[in-house]
C-alpha cells in the first residue's frame, strides 16, 4: 500500500480492542460526550448492538444526503472528483475533521486514506479496524501529528467554520504540504439566507464570505486556483426534516449559496 503516514506520535488510545494513534497535544476521553462539543475530544463508547444495527442502516444515511440532498453529501461527490483527477502513485492523501471517511472511495486502491479528527464514534473505528486502506489518528488541526512536506492533497469539509484559531490551522495545512500540493476546502456562508432565518451550525466561530474566505488562504500563503459558491436552501417544513435541503446549483445572490468550494495550492 503507498501514501500511508507515519503519524509524528508515541501515544495510543485502546478501546474494544481497537487501538488508535493520538497527538501528544490533544486531551482525550472515552465518554459519551467526546467531540460533542469542542472542549474534549475522545471515542464515544457505544454498544456492540449499536453498532451492528448502525451498519446495516448506515446506506440509507449516504441516500439522504446523495440522493434527497439533505445535508452536504453533494460536495463530497465534488471533491471525490477532483481527488481522481489530481491522484497518481505517489499521492499521499490527508483529510483533516474526516468524521465519516468517505472520500475513501476517491483514491485507488494501492493507496491509504489518512483521516484525522480530534474524536470518533466507537462505530466509526470499528468499523475500519482491520482494513489497511483507512489509517485514522486523533489530532488538533492546529497541531497536525504530520511531517514538514509529506501530504500531497489535503481535504477539509466543513470545518473551518468551527475553528478559532484559523491562521495557524492554515499555517499548518501549509507546512505539511508538499510544494505543488492541493488543499480542497469548503466552508459555509456565514451570511447567507439560511443562516438568517436558522441561525449558525453549533460552534460556529467564523463567519465567511466568498471574499473574505479566499483572502485568509491568500494571506496565509496560498494560491488560489479556482473557487466557486453553491448550494441553493430549499426551505422544508421542519415536519418533514429538520435537515436542511441544499441543491448543488449557484445563484447569482450570494446569500442564496450555502457553500463556498476553494481549490488552493501551497
Amino acid at each position: 500500500m503507498r501514501g500511508k503516514i507515519e503519524w509524528t506520535t508515541d501515544r495510543t488510545v485502546e478501546t474494544c480492542g481497537i487501538s488508535i494513534p493520538v497527538a501528544q497535544t490533544l486531551r482525550v476521553e472515552s465518554d459519551t460526550g467526546a467531540g460533542a462539543s469542542q472542549a474534549f475530544g475522545g471515542v464515544r463508547p457505544e454498544p456492540m448492538w449499536r453498532c451492528w444495527l448502525k451498519l446495516f442502516v448506515w446506506p440509507l444515511a449516504i441516500v439522504r444526503e446523495r440522493v434527497l440532498y439533505l445535508g452536504h453529501g453533494f460536495l463530497h461527490r465534488m471533491f471525490a472528483q477532483r481527488i481522481r483527477a489530481l491522484q497518481d502513485e505517489n499521492t499521499v492523501f490527508l483529510e483533516v475533521g474526516c468524521g465519516d471517511p468517505r472520500l475513501r472511495h476517491a483514491l485507488r486502491g494501492d493507496l491509504v486514506y489518512n483521516g484525522l479528527d480530534f474524536a470518533f464514534s466507537l462505530f466509526q473505528l470499528w468499523r475500519f479496524k482491520n482494513n489497511p486502506r483507512v489509517n485514522l489518528c486523533m489530532g488538533s488541526m492546529t497541531d497536525l501529528p504530520v511531517k514538514d512536506k509529506s501530504v500531497s492533497i489535503i481535504a477539509c469539509v466543513e470545518v473551518l467554520t468551527q475553528i478559532e484559531d484559523l491562521e495557524r490551522v492554515l499555517a499548518e495545512m501549509k507546512r505539511v504540504l508538499r510544494a505543488g500540493g492541493t488543499v480542497l476546502v469548503t466552508a459555509s456562508n456565514g451570511h447567507s439566507r439560511k443562516f438568517a432565518a436558522r441561525g449558525p451550525a453549533p460552534f460556529t466561530k467564523q463567519f465567511f464570505t466568498f471574499d473574505s474566505l479566499g483572502a485568509a488562504f491568500e494571506k496565509a500563503g496560498f494560491k488560489v486556483r479556482q473557487r466557486r459558491m453553491l448550494g441553493k436552501w430549499i426551505q422544508l417544513p421542519r415536519w418533514f426534516s429538520a435537515a436542511p435541503m441544499q441543491l448543488p446549483i449557484t445563484s447569482k445572490d450570494e446569500r442564496d449559496n450555502n457553500y463556498f468550494v476553494y481549490e488552493l495550492e501551497a
